[in-house]
């Protein structure tokens, strides 16, 4: 080849080592980038809902005391004068116990149920390495 022929256009220069690694480099950094945005937002998401079921569970509880409580009593007040007063007041805490331990079983479910932390983000990563493994081979 002299001096006077031009390289053809259609065949892209080979880029040197060092630039593929900045480009290499440079696609990992902005996939890490991408995402750690996705585990930010899944966060802020996880935050807000457990904001609001810590706010929601606070109402409930609460609630649900000042109802027993009142609930009780007009029961107990109710059967006080007659023969039936301590079985009524074994049947009240029996249906308190019996609510209990429903409400217990029915908590795990519901934690046990829910889907796992960050698993959006995981996913990706391992999509990502995934895809990283099969371009070097």
């Amino acid at each position: 080849m002299n001096g006077s022929e031009k390289p053809n256009p259609s065949v892209a220069p080979q880029p040197s080592p060092v630039q593929s690694v900045r480009q290499l480099a440079g696609i990992l950094l902005a996939i890490f980038r991408n995402r750690a945005e996705l585990l930010t937002l899944e966060l802020q998401e996880e935050q807000g809902r457990l904001i609001n079921l810590v706010f929601l569970l606070v109402t409930a509880i609460s609630s649900l005391i000042f109802a027993a409580i009142l609930g009780t009593f007009f029961i107990i007040v109710l059967f006080w004068d007659t023969p039936y007063r301590l079985v009524v007041m074994g049947i009240v805490v029996a249906f308190f116990a019996v609510t209990a331990i429903i409400s217990a079983l029915l908590a795990m479910l519901a934690v046990k149920g829910r889907p796992p932390l960050f698993g959006a983000t995981l996913g990706e990563i391992r999509k990502d390495a995934a895809a990283l493994r099969q371009e070097m081979h």
